[in-house]
C-alpha cells in the first residue's frame, strides 16, 4: 500500500476530501541544484491536489491523516491514463494512413490527423471512464487509513 500524509478539508458521508501538496522526486535527488525539473518546481511552487477517499478513520475537517492506495490500483490507473490514448493514437494513425493508400501524397497528412484525433479521443474516453466508473469500485479508491499523530 502506498501511503501519503494529507489534510482533510471536508467530509461527505462515508467519503472525505483531502488536500496534499503535489511532490516531484527532486526532494530526494542529490542533483537537484542543476536539474531543470527542480528549477521549475521552485519557480511555480507546489500545487495542492484534492483527492476523495473512503473515510475509514472517521476523520474530521482539519485532521492530518494517512491516505493509502493499493499498488495494483495505481498501476492500473497509470496504464489506463498513459497507455490507452497512445494505443488509440497508433490505431487511428494506421487507419488514417490506409484510407488513401500508401502511394498518395496526402496519406501522411491523413495519418497525422487521424493519430491526433485518436490521441484526443483516447484522452476523452479515459477522462469519462475515471469520472463515471472509477468511483464505483472500492479497489480503485484512495482510503483514509488512520490519523497522523
Amino acid at each position: 500500500m502506498i501511503e501519503e500524509v494529507a489534510v482533510v478539508i471536508k467530509t461527505e458521508g462515508e467519503f472525505a476530501w483531502v488536500e496534499k501538496a503535489r511532490q516531484s522526486a527532486c526532494g530526494s535527488c542529490s542533483q537537484s541544484e542543476g536539474c531543470g525539473v527542480s528549477m521549475l518546481d521552485r519557480w511555480f511552487g507546489q500545487r495542492m491536489v484534492q483527492i476523495r477517499g473512503l473515510n475509514q478513520a472517521a476523520a474530521e475537517p482539519g485532521d492530518r491523516v494517512i491516505l493509502g492506495m493499493a499498488e495494483q490500483a495505481l498501476l492500473k490507473a497509470a496504464l489506463l491514463v498513459y497507455l490507452f490514448p497512445i494505443i488509440l493514437m497508433l490505431l487511428f494513425a494506421v487507419i488514417g494512413s490506409s484510407m488513401l493508400g500508401n502511394e498518395s501524397e496526402q496519406s501522411e497528412l491523413w495519418s497525422i490527423g487521424a493519430g491526433i484525433t485518436g490521441l484526443v479521443f483516447g484522452m476523452l474516453l479515459v477522462r469519462y471512464y475515471l469520472r463515471v466508473f472509477a468511483n464505483r469500485y472500492t479497489t480503485m479508491q484512495a482510503v483514509i487509513l488512520r490519523r497522523a499523530d
